[in-house]
């Protein structure tokens, strides 16, 4: 701050962009709480 920097911070989880394979894909699933990975669209709707 006594620098003038500060950050707006958004943590969506694992997002859905398309780079994960089925694999990856499952077992991110079964760590996270909400059995889902986030989209694109979920990370908008939360920033907007």
């Amino acid at each position: 701050m006594s620098r003038g920097i500060t950050v707006n911070c958004v943590d969506p989880g694992p997002n859905d962009t398309g780079w994960a394979d089925e694999a990856i894909r499952a077992a991110v699933t079964a760590r996270n709480p909400g059995r889902r990975w986030s989209t694109p669209a979920d990370t908008a709707e939360l920033v907007t």
